[in-house]
């Protein structure tokens, strides 16, 4: 019981490593890899796994408090309710295709962001690095 309730507020719960095929694209190419999943303490339900392509900018209002702004380009919505089990680990592969896209600014790289979102408590988060060719 107490394992359950502090899984629920993240500590010793479900982690996610998203792994590219490669870490450089260039434009309109797929991008593809895997996500894996490491179970916690305990037995917890994955409601979705959301993959964002992310570029991140400075943000040009000065007086702002938020200093770096996000530009989500591309969104691939993994629809799964699945059980990971108490240290159980599983790998979900996942591809799309990389959009024509106007950048807010002139980018050497976009991040791939993988949101893992779990019932009934924390959900996991990664990133990585994709620069282009």
């Amino acid at each position: 019981m107490f394992e359950n309730l502090l899984t629920s507020i993240g500590i010793n719960s479900l982690k996610v490593d998203t792994l590219v095929k490669s870490e450089y694209i260039s434009p309109n190419d797929s991008l593809s890899g895997i996500i894996n999943l490491y179970g916690g303490n305990t037995t917890q339900i994955v409601n979705k796994i959301e993959l964002s392509l992310i570029e991140r900018y400075d943000n040009p209002d000065e007086r702002s408090q938020i200093p770096v702004l996000e530009n989500e380009l591309e969104t691939l919505i993994l629809h799964k309710n699945i059980n990971i089990n108490k240290e159980e680990q599983r790998s979900e592969e996942f591809k799309f295709n990389l959009p024509e896209v106007s950048f807010k600014r002139n980018q050497d790289y976009l991040i791939l962001k993988t949101r893992v979102y779990i019932a009934n408590s924390v959900d996991a988060y990664d990133e990585d690095k994709i620069f282009f060719k």
